[in-house]
């Protein structure tokens, strides 16, 4: 996939907020799309059991049938080159269905990233260290002492 999508620059907030729509929208609306396949394919794959299905009942011997029952009819269309076929193609879109929906959950997890990335820059992560914390500041002035390590230094 296109892990390198989800990497954020954390000097580039601004502009990591301003790409992550576009990049939402583009991600869902492959997931989309492959989910569309694969209901398509799975369609297919029950058109081809039943075309399948009526083959074989229609010309049992064709297909190496004495008896004319239920399971050995499925067994049948469970050993047909075309059933497996679009069985095959089937899973192979399911699977990439799956993939792309899980990647738009990364990127969910991105825009998340993203909040709290830029609430940390605005709590001051980011800054240079201060002299002291604000609360500190504020202790000594209200009660007019330090703690042990301010008098020790």
């Amino acid at each position: 996939m296109h892990e390198d999508v989800l990497k954020i620059d954390p000097l580039a907030l601004d502009k990591e907020w301003l790409n992550q729509p576009g990049l939402y929208m583009f991600w869902a609306e492959k997931a989309v799309k492959a989910r569309e396949v694969s209901d398509l394919l799975r369609l297919k794959s029950d058109v081809t059991q039943a075309r399948v299905l009526s083959n074989i009942r229609s010309d049992p011997k064709k297909y190496g049938l004495d008896k004319v029952t239920e399971s050995a009819i499925n067994q049948q269309v469970l050993l047909s080159k075309d059933y497996i076929d679009i069985q095959k193609e089937y899973i192979k879109s399911k699977t990439e269905a799956e993939r792309l929906s899980r990647f738009v959950t990364a990127l969910e997890q991105r825009r998340k990233a993203l909040e709290n990335l830029c609430f940390l820059q605005n709590q001051g992560y980011y800054s240079q260290p201060q002299e002291k914390p604000v609360l500190e500041r504020r202790r000594v002035k209200l009660t007019g002492r330090r703690s042990k390590d301010d008098a020790s230094g």
